[in-house]
């Protein structure tokens, strides 16, 4: 689809009444080559959010947690999804809330102390 095609069907959407849209670009046939790289489908949902007037959904290489808070504070999303990041390293999201906590309460608060215990769990594996 030409970008022009992709901002008419995301505006068939909503006045056909969809509430948001899941952003998701690439690899629909064989011949295709899509750029990939860190966050590459971001700007088509800061387009399709910006300029059709939709909430959107989207995923694409996001890998921190500081990355899709950047992305919804900018306005070029509603909604991060993480997909394929999370089936290879289930403690991932487990460390970025850890970091949170640690980042919100200080060196000395309760997060620090959880991201310690959980990292010292790890390495006993």
């Amino acid at each position: 689809l030409s970008e022009a095609d992709m901002l008419a069907v995301a505006t068939m959407l909503k006045d056909a009444g969809i509430d948001i849209i899941n952003v998701s670009t690439g690899q629909v046939t064989k011949d295709e080559d899509p750029v990939y790289g860190r966050m590459y489908q971001a700007p088509f949902s800061d387009q399709i959010r910006n300029e059709v007037g939709i909430p959107t959904i989207v995923a694409g290489n996001v890998t921190t947690a500081d990355q899709a808070n950047t992305l919804v504070a900018a306005g070029r999303t509603d909604i991060v999804a993480f997909g394929s990041l999370r089936f290879l390293d289930a403690t991932v999201a487990h460390f970025d809330a850890l970091r949170h906590a640690t980042h919100r309460d200080g060196v000395g608060g309760i997060g620090a102390g959880l991201l310690r215990r959980f990292d010292e769990v790890l390495r006993q594996r």
